[in-house]
């Protein structure tokens, strides 16, 4: 009889040893699976000196040259703070793409730019200028280091699209067939080093004959 009873007072202590180890986990202590983070995608940089040359086109067909002029500079200070190469001719011709905007915007201030169409046709020229700036960093960089000189050569794409975007008649024709060149080129899977030398010293002669005819230092 002892025995039952001792056993059984063993078991009813065992019981309360375990109830009192078993305690609730807290909610905010709980291990939960995360779930998979969403994909999300993120649009590229935008690049400033174009959207400042759009504000400056607005500004221009609102009636303030002032405004016009003063985004005109902005985009002069974002091309020098981020698409500026370091030396070599891509460098001497943003020098020049400065240069002329500098003057437009001189020119833009004291009126001596009359209309829209005039002062589309100038930022159509600054972007071509940017997308052969482009065009010689890709061909630098085409032998040593390809995929530099790829996104490069995406850069001097979106430049001929925004210039292309500005054009219309025959300017926009031949334009539109550099551009449909360059894409074509990009697409390929193996593009071979002297390719690179090759189609980019083409692309930057069609774009010096484009300036040649249709940039407004040519115009009568």
């Amino acid at each position: 009889m002892k025995n039952i009873l001792f056993a059984g007072t063993f078991i009813i202590l065992l019981l309360n040893a375990c109830k009192s180890e078993t305690k609730e986990t807290p909610k905010d202590e709980l291990i939960t699976t995360p779930e998979t983070a969403e994909i999300i995608e993120i649009d590229p940089f935008p690049n400033y000196s174009n959207l400042d040359l759009d504000e400056a086109f607005l500004a221009f067909s609102e009636g303030d040259k002032d405004l016009a002029a003063s985004y005109i500079r902005t985009a002069i200070s974002d091309l020098r703070q981020t698409e500026y190469p370091p030396a070599g001719e891509g460098s001497a011709l943003m020098d020049k793409v400065v240069s002329d905007l500098e003057k437009l915007a001189e020119e833009v201030e004291s009126g001596q730019v009359q209309d829209r169409k005039t002062l589309e046709n100038i930022f159509a020229e600054v972007d071509m200028n940017g997308a052969m700036v482009y065009m010689i960093l890709a061909q630098e960089n085409g032998k040593d280091h390809p995929e530099h000189a790829k996104s490069a050569l995406r850069n001097a794409v979106t430049r001929m699209e925004k210039a292309s975007s500005r054009l219309e008649g025959e300017a926009k024709t031949d334009l539109d067939h550099i551009l449909n060149a360059t894409r074509d080129f990009l697409k390929k899977e193996d593009i071979k080093a002297n390719d690179w030398g090759n189609t980019t010293g083409h692309r930057i002669m069609e774009i010096t004959n484009w300036k040649g005819i249709y940039g407004h230092e040519h115009q009568s």
